[in-house]
């Protein structure tokens, strides 16, 4: 069946350019009459316009994610540290945006927090979470 095509194509050559030339008119005029503003395969640039709005952030060695959600250490006292949970929010490159939780002016452990969470379950053997609700 298709050598019988190819055969037919062969001896018909200006009816196929006629019907290749008719594919390619009806695409080009399709494509310029597309009501459509986005085509496949086609770039976009997008800015993104909005209010700035100021929020905490912290680097993300500083938090300790587990089951529960997202927790840090904070100094309450000389060589005093406690655990506390928050809500976090975007994330970009190595910082974290953070929702609830903390408030300006805490004293977050930044370098060594899972160390200090380590030693902490190793001494106490407890759930550094337990009891906590967010």
């Amino acid at each position: 069946m298709i050598s019988n095509f190819i055969k037919w194509a062969l001896k018909n050559r200006l009816v196929v350019l006629l019907i290749a030339a008719g594919v390619t008119a009806y695409g080009l005029y399709s494509v310029n009459n597309t009501k459509v503003d986005a085509i496949p395969d086609q770039s976009a640039y997008v800015y993104i316009s909005g209010s700035k709005r100021s929020s905490l952030i912290l680097p993300v060695d500083a938090v300790i994610p587990d089951a529960k959600g997202a927790t840090v250490r904070i100094q309450t006292k000389k060589n005093t540290f406690k655990n506390i949970m928050f809500e976090v929010g975007a994330e970009e490159g190595s910082m974290i945006e953070i929702r609830r939780g903390l408030q300006p002016g805490d004293l977050v452990v930044i370098t060594g927090a899972y160390l200090l969470n380590s030693e902490f379950i190793f001494k106490k053997v407890v759930n550094p979470m337990e009891g906590m609700k967010m």
